[in-house]
């Protein structure tokens, strides 16, 4: 296949794109142990009747959301 300008413009088109997703999951998995301390820090300052609105208005999404703040809180341990 011989090279001319779409050939060069894909491929730079695509490694652009390689690139910013390598960069991406890269930056997510990075800052993930910070983003989940603050998580479970932020959870804990949640005033007790605000936890219990969210609990009474959507208790499979609360149950959800108190399983992954137990199971950060055992990583942070």
């Amino acid at each position: 296949m011989p090279t001319n300008i779409l050939n060069a413009e894909s491929a730079i088109l695509t490694g652009t794109a390689r690139a910013k997703r390598f960069w991406s999951k890269f930056l997510q998995s990075w800052n993930a142990p910070a983003f989940d301390a603050v998580m479970v820090r932020w959870w804990d300052t949640l005033a007790p009747d605000a936890r219990a609105r969210a609990k009474q208005a959507y208790p499979e999404q609360f149950a959800e959301i108190e399983k992954k703040i137990e199971s950060l809180r055992d990583k942070e341990a």
